[in-house]
């Protein structure tokens, strides 16, 4: 018994990912149903990950033209190259044993459960924080009511409008991010190398699923090495430079097969400039604040509250200088401006806050300034040209290709930056409850507000999946993810199509 409960106390965490793969796995039960799904998307992305099998793949390539030229489009030259070679390369290994539908319904359970273990690792390479991993794996599956369909890329994006490129590119980011926070703590040895590789690895397989995610990753990588070089460590900074040098390197040199014809042949067979432009506006910031309704009421406090309570434990524990003040005043002002922006739903103002937040990042060391300073420059960022125009200031002057990138696709990370956030939040505020238990005079009222805070949590997912999904399919006899032969339009084309045959 003892070696159990050792077991389970070890390893908890894992066995709570594993539980909760199950159950992102059971929401989506409904999609091998006979069918398709019929998003808007789907039909091309299976349609090129075909070809991707039936011409490329046999010729050791992943770039190329299909016999129809794929309607004037280069096939994988442009976007989505990633998803159709992984659903390619998918059906290459099970084409024996199933249909090739179904093996796309599979590419598409594997990337929306796939959240939950890559943001399980970024929490975990971030903060060590097991606890807070494992509920921002939890909130990372859950399917808010609230949630959009066209900015947040979750599951209602992978299924309605089908471009769940995005949301395999940003699983891929979190990965990649997780990495390169952990090369920083390791020896320069095979291990270090190694875990180079892989962080470049993953970046470059960013890039070639969906750029604007990879643009999204690298302003969430210049976070990152601001925040190594503030920290005032030479051996950080150092290591910073040769790190990043080499994972910069080794992204161009994997993805070099893609980017340099895309960059070369793009604008004469497709265009980065959209007929759609994505140009969101006011919507990134409005989307944040409707996307966890109707609980984002618990998850945009969560998200607020971590470097808050680290600065609270910090400043009751060691006496505070004239330095620590002016930490805690840069904190206020950057927290406030942050707020105020979302209050007012005004994107242009969000940018002020950064210099207040790293100016307390120098006094108050704490790794979640990393996902709360990407999610403000995403948010930033992610309502377009609109918010490059600051009071006298018009950055657009200095960013000649404003109008040609879909800003509005950052909005996505900034959203799962928030959740791991939120993560973070509860698991701190849990441990002060903790510590508070330890106090007999107050332990009741801890222990209740702690299952309270957890349950209250846990409700929130289940009660959500429960509208959104078909967890509780065929218990409820409602279908919430309909495919083609839920409709008759669609049985009588295919009918045609195989009469056609």
């Amino acid at each position: 018994m003892s070696v159990l409960s050792g077991f389970l106390r070890k390893n908890w965490d894992y066995l709570s990912l594993a539980a909760l793969i199950t159950y992102a796995t059971l929401s989506i039960k409904t999609f091998y149903r006979p069918g398709i799904p019929i998003g808007w998307d789907h039909p091309n992305y299976i349609n090129q990950a075909w070809f991707t099998l039936r011409y490329l793949l046999p010729k050791g390539r992943l770039l190329g033209w299909d016999p129809l030229n794929q309607y004037g489009w280069p096939l994988n030259q442009f976007y989505y190259c990633g998803p159709h070679s992984y659903v390619a390369l998918l059906a290459y290994g099970l084409l024996n044993l199933t249909d090739f539908y179904t093996i796309y319904k599979l590419a598409l359970n594997i990337v929306y459960v796939s959240y939950a273990p890559s943001i399980y690792v970024y929490v975990r390479a971030l903060t060590a924080d097991r606890a807070g991993a494992v509920v921002a794996a939890l909130l990372a599956v859950t399917v808010f009511p609230g949630e959009s369909a066209w900015l947040d890329a979750g599951l209602r994006q992978i299924y309605e409008v089908g471009m769940w490129g995005q949301s395999m590119g940003i699983v891929l980011s979190f990965v990649a991010l997780a990495l390169m926070i952990r090369t920083v703590d390791l020896d320069l040895e095979l291990k270090w190398f190694v875990a180079c590789i892989w962080a470049a690895f993953f970046s470059s397989t960013t890039m070639v699923t969906h750029p604007m995610v990879f643009y999204s990753l690298a302003i969430s990588i210049a976070v990152l090495i601001t925040m190594r070089v503030l920290s005032l460590n030479a051996r950080i900074f150092w290591r910073t430079v040769l790190d990043y040098t080499l994972i910069i390197c080794f992204t161009l040199a994997f993805s070099a097969f893609w980017l340099i014809p895309m960059l070369k042949y793009n604008r004469m067979y497709h265009n980065l400039v959209w007929n759609i432009k994505w140009d969101v506006g006011k919507w990134a910031i409005i989307d944040i604040l409707e996307t966890f309704k109707p609980y984002g009421w618990l998850i945009i406090p969560l998200a607020l509250l971590p470097i808050p309570i680290r600065v609270l434990v910090y400043t009751r524990a060691v006496k505070t200088g004239l330095k620590e003040k002016l930490g805690i005043v840069s904190l206020i002002m950057g927290f406030s401006i942050f707020a105020a922006s979302l209050v007012t739903v005004n994107p242009s103002t969000t940018l002020l806050a950064t210099p207040f937040l790293l100016a307390g990042y120098t006094v108050y060391k704490d790794e979640c300034y990393h996902p709360l300073i990407s999610s403000i420059l995403l948010l930033w960022i992610g309502a377009g040209y609109e918010s490059f125009r600051i009071g006298w200031v018009d950055l657009t002057r200095v960013i000649p290709f404003h109008e040609e990138l879909a800003f509005g696709k950052c909005v996505a990370l900034a959203r799962y930056m928030l959740i791991s956030l939120a993560s973070i939040g509860f698991s701190r505020m849990s441990y002060i409850l903790k510590k508070t238990c330890m106090k007999k005079s107050s332990r009741t009222a801890s222990i209740m507000l702690y299952s309270i805070l957890a349950l209250i949590l846990i409700g929130a997912s289940l009660s959500s999946q429960l509208e959104t999904t078909d967890i509780a399919y065929p218990v409820n006899g409602r279908i919430v993810f309909q495919l083609s032969i839920d409709y008759s339009l669609s049985a009588k084309v295919d009918e045609l199509i195989d009469w056609i045959q």
